[in-house]
């Protein structure tokens, strides 16, 4: 099964315009930030730097996730499905910080529940 072209023209816009709003914001931090931010510069350039991996790995993967009640599966819509050793190395990195987040969810959910 084929995905549309639409879907396919809009993962390459936003991998686009994510990889050089990312590339812009590090050399902004780099060179126009003043000594005064301190530690946030850092954290900055850090969110930054991981936001331009995350779509490089994300365009170069193209992984597509499929959810049914309680479960989900995480597989690889790009030419990386046909290589058994570097597929599920390459998802992971996409796999496990959903799994992160959800579980961060739950402890927030369970240690602040709503007022």
């Amino acid at each position: 099964m084929q995905i549309p072209f639409v879907t396919y023209f809009a993962e390459y816009l936003g991998f686009f315009i994510a990889f050089f709003a990312n590339l812009t914001l590090i050399h902004l931090i780099l060179t126009r930030t003043k000594n005064n931010f301190g530690s946030y510069k850092y954290l900055m350039l850090w969110f930054a730097c991981f936001s331009l991996w995350y779509s490089i790995i994300d365009i170069l993967t193209q992984p597509a996730m499929h959810s049914y009640l309680n479960s989900y599966i995480v597989f690889c819509a790009s030419w990386f499905k046909y290589d058994p050793v570097l597929a599920p190395i390459i998802i992971s990195k996409i796999e496990i910080p959903v799994v992160l987040y959800q579980r961060k969810k739950v402890q927030r959910a369970t240690v602040l529940p709503m007022a």
